[in-house]
């Protein structure tokens, strides 16, 4: 994506322009969104590289004997690792198995096919020698760009299509966890530029300051927990329901259900649904929203930079309007599979550090070290009843429901 800051900005957009950046992010999203013997293994960190401008994060897996280096986007919203033919060559793997078992990986209403393999993958030194993943792909809608040769599911077993262990989980750590720091792009970056860390086993201290806040994940959604709130400038936006929130780095912007998002850009001024689409918004780009987002007890600030996706020359159904407009980083998105209500992606994790944790099952946000990105904006919350979820519930009410099926039996 362009950033719409005036330091990095190289050429605005025409609305025409703009609307096709937009259809191939929603085609992106649309995509996306639908046991080995090791020794346990300490830390390790491994870079990542940011690419198209804070479109996506990869890092570099190798493959194979020998092995074959691919950069995959790191995706936290998906769980399974695939790997485009034209970057993994089978043939020249002497540990390559192919377990000839179809398999489709369902990303919304896109999907990823492909044959289910097994090989040694490698990762920040860590092996995995009998790695289960998916080649020999038929990709359906999924762009990647050139350099990008698949994609590292991140995310928990329950979303595993191939049903096979994720990558992070089959590298034998002792501690099955990893840290998260999005670097964003500076002033001048390439389409290709330093993308930040992937700690493995642990967060890395050196990326993050004072106490992490632990809120604990629903135990079959993933990486998923509760949405505390959001909050516009000082106006809290009530949330309709159980605000079920996939913390999705293979998320580009921040997705929400369609009148959540219309009640948060109602306190934006001068901001308007962008026509011809279905869900994005635009304001006078001399705005500089305060949009944050609460997680357990502590609210967070997203960057007004980053809530600024790129920036529309006024067109027809601006006349007599002759200042720019931006489109926002907050969209509307009608369905997410899985349960979902807001996919929160990277004009977010940005913002934070994050650490995902099996055991106890639950996700931690720090505030960034002032030496990376910018400093976290945070704050302490009180939720309000209406805001206010358990991570355990739809457990509790699942097995309330067993219980009363089993009392009217007997």
């Amino acid at each position: 994506m362009i950033r719409p800051d005036n330091a990095k900005i190289s050429a605005r957009l025409s609305e025409a322009e703009a609307l096709a950046w937009i259809r191939k992010e929603k085609a992106w999203l649309d995509t996306k969104h639908g046991a080995n013997s090791v020794v346990a293994r300490s830390i390790k960190g491994t870079p990542m590289r940011n690419f198209d401008h804070d479109r996506l994060w990869a890092v570099e897996v190798e493959i194979g004997t020998p092995p074959q280096r691919i950069a995959v986007a790191v995706d936290t919203g998906s769980s399974d690792l695939w790997v485009s033919d034209a970057f993994f060559h089978a043939k020249n793997s002497s540990t390559f198995c192919n377990v000839y078992s179809d398999v489709r990986i369902r990303y919304g209403s896109g999907t990823v096919d492909g044959k289910s393999a097994i090989d040694s993958v490698s990762i920040a030194g860590l092996t995995s020698k009998t790695q289960t993943f998916v080649t020999e792909t038929r990709v359906n809608g999924l762009d990647l760009g050139s350099r990008v040769g698949g994609v590292l599911g991140m995310g928990t077993y329950a979303l595993a299509s191939t049903k096979a262990n994720p990558l992070w989980k089959s590298i034998g750590l002792k501690n099955p966890s990893f840290g998260l720091f999005l670097q964003r792009e500076a002033a001048g970056d390439a389409t290709e530029a330093p993308g930040g860390v992937l700690t493995l086993g642990a967060p890395n201290r050196t990326l993050h300051k004072g106490d992490v806040n632990y809120v604990d994940a629903y135990e079959d959604k993933s990486w998923s927990v509760p949405l505390g709130g959001v909050n516009v400038s000082g106006h809290q936006v009530l949330l309709d329901g159980n605000s079920v929130a996939l913390i999705d780095s293979g998320t580009t912007l921040v997705g929400g259900p369609p009148l959540a998002v219309h009640k948060i850009y109602a306190h934006i001024p001068g901001a308007t649904q962008l026509s011809g689409t279905d869900g994005y918004y635009k304001y006078p780009c001399s705005v500089k929203p305060n949009v944050s987002f609460a997680f357990g007890n502590r609210g967070y600030l997203l960057n007004p930079i980053d809530f600024q996706v790129t920036i529309v020359t006024p067109g027809i159904e601006a006349v007599g309007d002759t200042e720019p407009h931006c489109i926002g980083a907050l969209f509307a998105v009608q369905q997410v599979p899985h349960g979902f209500q807001w996919l929160i992606g990277a004009a977010f994790l940005k913002n934070v550090y994050t650490i995902f944790e099996e055991t106890p099952h639950r996700i931690g946000f720090a505030s960034l070290h002032s030496s990376v990105n910018q400093d976290t904006i945070t704050f302490p919350v009180t939720p309000s009843a209406a805001c206010t979820h358990s991570a355990s519930l739809p457990m509790t009410l699942f097995v309330s429901m067993l219980c009363f099926v089993y009392i009217i039996t007997w």
